[in-house]
């Protein structure tokens, strides 16, 4: 199971501050790229994307913006 699809349980079930780490995690993993340093800006966007959601959802609107 991956990071982002354990957030992803997390997150829809309402859990917003035990899904964070899990999407940040995802996020700096996918930040380094593959074993080649390539990013798949695709998937490192969604990562960032769901860090944003949580974040707005737990109402920290000001860390959510970057």
């Amino acid at each position: 199971m991956s990071l982002n699809q354990v957030g992803f349980c997390l997150s829809s079930q309402g859990k917003y501050e035990e899904a964070l780490p899990w999407y940040k995690r995802a996020a700096e993993i996918h930040q380094k790229g593959d074993v080649h340093s390539r990013v798949d800006h695709a998937v490192l966007g969604r990562s960032l994307h769901q860090v944003g959601l949580c974040l707005w959802s737990l109402e920290k609107y000001e860390e959510a913006l970057p």
